[in-house]
């Protein structure tokens, strides 16, 4: 499967996305972390996803 020019953005912002709330970002990662998730569809839907995934893990080891 090969990555489109496109679909390079996507995964980029998917792991500023995991990366924020992994609590990796610095001053700058993290606001633009906060703006993408609070005006981008899709990011906003990756940043629920992935902090439903993390619930579940914390339950599941904890």
């Amino acid at each position: 499967m090969a990555i489109k020019v496109g679909e390079t953005d996507l995964i980029k912002r998917g792991i500023l996305i995991s990366m924020y709330l992994d609590g990796e970002c610095d001053h700058r990662e993290k606001a633009q972390a906060e703006f993408l998730i609070d005006n981008d569809d899709w990011c906003r839907k990756v940043y629920i996803e992935q902090l439903i995934a993390k619930e579940r893990l914390e339950e599941y080891f904890c």
